[in-house]
């Protein structure tokens, strides 16, 4: 017994029942032959990659955007910016954008929408994990002190 067993022609009538999918097959036929579409067809790959495409964690993208802009906005702070904040994101904007997609109407207020509300939910983020940060070294301090004492006694 196969593990794959081939589909049957009946498996295939319903998708030829679609006038569009039929022309498209019969303009291969007509131009490359039927052996030639036939060879081509066991060669192609039907593997589908499933679910969604892989791409970093976006919680650590958002809790980095905050950390970064709240480190460029401190250095727009010490040199004397008025709008910290604004002088940070036209920077990101600059460095991520090439001049062609600058010069689009409406694409810097997308832009500038989109990581404000990454950002918010970054700094959020950044916020709870430093206080976790805090909490877990307050708890080691006590575990090292507590095991301190009882290699005295």
């Amino acid at each position: 017994m196969t593990l794959r067993s081939k589909p049957k022609l009946s498996a295939l009538i319903p998708l030829l029942n679609d006038p569009a999918d039929t022309k498209k097959l019969a303009t291969l036929v007509r131009k490359y032959g039927r052996a030639a579409v036939v060879d081509s067809a066991k060669k192609v790959d039907t593997t589908d990659k499933r679910g969604r495409p892989l791409r970093r964690n976006p919680y650590f993208e958002r809790v980095s955007l905050a950390w970064w802009i709240e480190k460029y906005m401190e250095e727009h702070r010490a040199r004397g910016s008025r709008h910290p904040y604004r002088d940070t994101i036209t920077d990101l904007y600059e460095m991520e954008h090439d001049e062609k997609e600058r010069r689009r109407p409406g694409h810097f207020a997308k832009f500038e929408k989109n990581i404000k509300k990454k950002w918010l939910q970054g700094r959020r983020e950044l916020r709870e994990m430093r206080e976790l940060d805090a909490r877990r070294e307050e708890w080691l301090a006590k575990q090292r002190a507590a095991n301190k004492r009882k290699a005295r006694r």
